[in-house]
């Protein structure tokens, strides 16, 4: 396929040549009617003329150099006779036709490269090797950044498009290679690296350093190293095959069995890991940060199966059915947990996870959000509505001292912290903090809503004071309110211990 690219650009290009000459040939002429022009000039204006035939005939004269002249003496034209703007003219015309000279010597050069790097791949068994194409890539880095102010936008985009398309074969190449050496050794196996002997790992080391010497030419910034994206490649290979190919496994109504895998590969292969970046003197494997990139590059395989089951059971039916809701407000609170394992291993947010996805995906984001207000409702219109809602119950004593309250009070209150708990899985950077507060606002809407139906509970008309059994339930009642504003107020006080300010979007102090 690269050898086929290659020969449609030159095909491509082969009409430009082609129209090329005869323009080339046409400006040659010109140049000739040019000379006798400016010798016919020069009697009748010597000095300008003098002054123009040197700054054209300066050897070593940039293009730059020769449009700023030129830019003089179009200012002088305005006040000369016409036969100076005549022979502006003619100059215009000639440093087209030396445009044109480099258009063809850097198209030459790209193209010559090209044919050198196709060479390199059509010989190589698997992949060019780095040594041999390295020198081909800078080659193109160096026509790309010479290019970068030139005028010529479509040799340059042709110049960029070579040099990505090269890049993109390197790349995938090395990176090919360096997994079967891996899978050769044993890994993704636990004690993958204890069982190496020097031999073999210095070849993997020698692996690694090639990788990485690549990737310090094509300037990769914050994608995840190269080195890192071949020791996931076999870890993604079996996540597919278990959790997205074999039905028994697939299941979203087990999202957790997909998480779990996940976060035992993080524990399992962290050591391997920071003993692989220990081994990188000059920080070339890795950047640094191979952990980091280790576990990035897991959560965006969750992420990636967590868009398509979600996407499955919320956007493929208009309304999903009960189940699909079920599962998908379940497949969320098992993502945002596995967010939170992450971050509680690295001891670190600053890695994207389901929080991030949803933020990506403002429509999921609010049908999730939306069903949830929706079962959170539900539950708490079936606690209300329970033929036993109003019986006394006993609360948790560690909250209160064995105070009685109305059964559907205790059932609101534990809906409530569940939507409490699900906030403070929230916290990765700006996006967490920002889905918290979403999840605290349908809190406070639900805390509204409970509040509400105490009040109209509280105003019944049909209340007997007189009546001691009576008296009895309004005081369970009372207990009631005074249970949801302990536990209000201790969610709250949890968030500030832990350093999260709690309000609006303007930090001003929620009620």
């Amino acid at each position: 396929r690269m050898e086929d690219g290659v020969r449609q650009l030159l095909d491509k290009h082969a009409g430009t040549f082609a129209e090329l000459k005869p323009a080339l040939a046409r400006l040659e002429q010109d140049e000739k009617a040019l000379q006798a022009e400016l010798r016919a000039f020069e009697k009748s204006n010597r000095s300008l003329a003098s002054e123009l035939d040197c700054e054209l005939s300066k050897e070593g004269k940039t293009l730059t150099d020769l449009s700023q002249k030129l830019t003089i003496l179009d200012d002088k034209r305005a006040k000369a006779p016409p036969a100076v703007d005549e022979a502006a003219e003619s100059a215009h015309r000639l440093l087209a036709l030396k445009h044109a000279e480099l258009y063809l010597r850097w198209l030459q050069q790209l193209e010559t490269t090209c044919e050198q790097f196709a060479q390199k791949s059509a010989t190589a068994s698997t992949a060019p090797a780095a040594n041999d194409v390295l020198p081909l890539l800078q080659k193109l880095n160096e026509a790309v950044d010479a290019l970068s102010k030139s005028k010529a936008q479509h040799l340059r985009s042709y110049a960029v498009r070579v040099q990505s398309f090269c890049r993109r074969q390197v790349t995938a190449g090395l990176v090919r290679s360096l997994v079967e050496q891996l899978e050769s050794l044993g890994w993704p196996s636990k004690d993958f690296l204890f069982k190496l002997d020097a031999a073999s790992l210095t070849s993997l080391l020698d692996g690694f350093r090639q990788l990485g010497a690549f990737e310090a030419l094509v300037h990769s910034g914050d994608a995840i190293s190269l080195g890192v994206e071949a020791l996931l490649r076999p870890i993604w290979v079996r996540f597919q095959f278990h959790f997205c190919k074999q039905e028994s496994t697939r299941r979203t109504d087990k999202p957790e069995w997909a998480f779990s895998f996940l976060v035992k590969q993080l524990e399992d292969h962290a050591d391997t890991i920071e003993s692989l970046q220990s081994k990188d003197e000059d920080g070339k494997l890795f950047h640094g940060r191979a952990l980091t990139d280790f576990a990035r590059g897991l959560s965006a395989m969750a992420c990636r199966k967590a868009l398509e089951d979600l996407t499955q059971l919320l956007l493929t039916e208009t309304p999903p059915s009960a189940t699909a809701v079920q599962h998908a407000l379940h497949y969320v609170e098992q993502g945002l947990e596995f967010d939170a394992s992450v971050r509680a291993f690295l001891e670190t947010s600053s890695v994207p996870g389901i929080a991030a996805m949803l933020a990506e995906h403002p429509r999921m984001e609010q049908l999730w959000l939306a069903l949830e207000q929706q079962a959170a409702l539900a539950r708490l219109a079936w606690a209300l509505a329970s033929p036993t809602a109003w019986t006394p119950s006993v609360p948790d004593p560690d909250v209160v001292d064995k105070l009685r309250i109305p059964e559907c009070v205790e059932h609101a209150v534990f809906l409530l912290h569940s939507l409490w708990s699900k906030s403070l899985l929230c916290d990765g950077g700006d996006v967490g903090v920002a889905l918290r507060h979403k999840l605290q606002d349908l809190l406070g809407f639900m805390l509204d809503q409970l509040v509400g139906a105490l009040e109209e509970r509280m105003g019944d008309s049909a209340w007997r004071i007189d009546d001691l059994a009576e008296l009895q339930k309004y005081l369970w009642l009372l207990n009631g309110v005074d249970y949801v504003s302990l536990a209000a107020a201790e969610w709250f006080e949890e968030e500030q211990q832990q350093g999260h300010a709690v309000g609006d979007e303007q930090g001003k102090p929620a009620e």
